[in-house]
């Protein structure tokens, strides 16, 4: 049997409670990919962006019940990389892991460049980079704590988007329909400069490869039911709940905005501001551009601080999975793994120097990400897949969660995820994530089989199980 692969990452201190652990689903999938990367895909497609959120909010859909279903199963902190490991072979889940650690490292340094650039709105004479140090400092030290005093943190990091966009549709509807204002604005500027669809379906398409980036986090939900009170019964609620409001939260408020303001201006192929700042800027209110900014900021940052925490826990798994230094599989008294913790933090470090050098630093880390991110979410629904048909071994009974349509929708959603990788290959504005990404899997999977070659009897073992 495969138990041994669960039982080998026992140690972490299950305190995130029911409450905690939905706001931080939510707030996972709720960061920089929708407040500043929205306005790369509305560059792209136009008022056409909507159809793009909806497209990549279905896909995520598929993978989110596909990983749910497994969580509850087996809620360890590997997640999805102990899946693949358990349900394809010892070298997907060796590499997925270390691919979505990647990933995630280098999300967390295109958020550290994000918080730079919100900072410059108040001090446009502080260099991103010194900002990006700062915070990442910061981010740092609160995931050294207790994970209770992370979910904590996490928790209203999350309330104050949450509460944010909330009144952000609010304030849109009574904009676009004349409530309590002079005139109604409505939706003129969907069909100005070129109708809803200026870039034809291509626009569309390039929107959802932007669009993913702002559904990654979800991921987030396998992750920390390993450190969940009750995985079984929080991990559906968390879903279901997300599902609901990331619909809401991102197509509500992206109609609004392509409402408000020309597409054409709240698009942009370099970031340089959210359309989210530029909207209240629009309005006229005082100060509610500084206030909205105050938000995307802290968007960021909690962006920064969930991402840290997954990367953490996929090292740890790594390591106690021998695949990793032995060191990095260590947790400190408050039952953290403080070494891969450290490790991980390179991210902030390397966003810094990147954005140092390139005025575009978000655009390149972003499409770095990209492609890991993507490969990771292909995996977790072949891991389901596989999954299914043994999953009777582990949880007799129905299960407290079931993906609809199986295996239909886990098919489509690896059809359409191999799509946008191919598509990648082929724009020059997306290449990048290609001539990175390959090689790194190269190097990766190199790395594994050089590992057996020298541990044969402890990965032999374990391939077998």
């Amino acid at each position: 049997m495969k138990d041994h692969i669960i039982k080998q990452e026992e140690g972490l201190k299950r305190a995130l409670t029911d409450r905690q652990l939905t706001m931080i689903a939510i707030g996972g999938a709720i960061g920089t990919g929708l407040f500043m990367g929205s306005g790369i895909a509305i560059s792209y497609a136009g008022p056409g962006v909507l159809i793009s959120y909806v497209i990549t909010a279905c896909i995520a859909v598929i993978m989110m019940f596909s990983l749910s279903e497994m969580a509850v199963v087996h809620p360890t902190a590997g997640s999805f990389g102990t899946y693949a490991e358990m349900y394809l072979n010892s070298w997907v889940g060796y590499v997925v892991r270390y691919t979505y650690w990647a990933a995630q490292v280098i999300a967390i340094g295109s958020e550290a460049v994000a918080v730079g650039i919100y900072m410059q709105y108040w001090f446009p004479a502080i260099p991103v980079w010194i900002w990006a140090l700062g915070f990442g400092a910061i981010i740092i030290y609160v995931n050294s704590r207790s994970v209770g005093n992370f979910g904590t943190i996490e928790y209203w990091f999350a309330m104050i988007k949450v509460v944010a966009i909330v009144l952000f549709i609010i304030f849109g509807i009574s904009v676009v329909l004349g409530i309590g204002h002079s005139h109604a604005i409505g939706f003129n500027h969907y069909t100005d400069n070129h109708g809803f669809f200026p870039n034809g379906f291509k626009g569309v398409w390039m929107g959802v490869l932007m669009a993913i980036f702002s559904f990654y986090g979800v991921e987030i939900i396998a992750v920390t039911a390993g450190e969940s009170k009750n995985p079984q019964k929080a991990v559906p609620k968390a879903m279901r709940t997300m599902i609901i409001r990331l619909f809401l939260f991102y197509i509500l408020s992206l109609a609004i905005i392509l409402a408000i303001i020309p597409w054409a201006n709240a698009g942009a192929h370099v970031v340089a501001q959210s359309p989210f700042v530029k909207v209240f800027e629009s309005s006229g209110i005082r100060y509610a551009a500084g206030i909205m900014n105050f938000v995307v900021l802290t968007a960021a940052l909690s962006s920064m601080n969930t991402n840290l925490y997954l990367t953490s826990r996929m090292l740890f798994s790594l390591s106690r999975g021998n695949y990793a230094p032995k060191s990095l599989g260590n947790l400190s008294k408050n039952g953290t793994p403080i070494n891969a913790l450290l490790a991980s933090s390179g991210g902030v470090l390397i966003a810094s120097l990147v954005s140092y050098f390139s005025p575009m630093a978000f655009n390149y880390l972003f499409g770095v990400a990209l492609f890991g991110g993507i490969l990771v979410w292909i995996i977790i629904l072949a891991s389901h897949l596989n999954f299914r048909k043994s999953v009777h071994l582990y949880h007799p009974g129905p299960l407290p969660i079931k993906a609809p349509l199986f295996p239909v929708l886990q098919w489509i959603g690896i059809i359409l995820l191999s799509a946008i990788l191919i598509t990648m290959a082929f724009s020059p504005d997306f290449r990048v994530a290609w001539i990175v990404g390959v090689p790194f899997i190269l190097i990766i999977s190199l790395s594994f089989f050089l590992r057996r070659k020298s541990l044969p009897m402890e990965i032999d073992s374990q391939l077998k199980s």
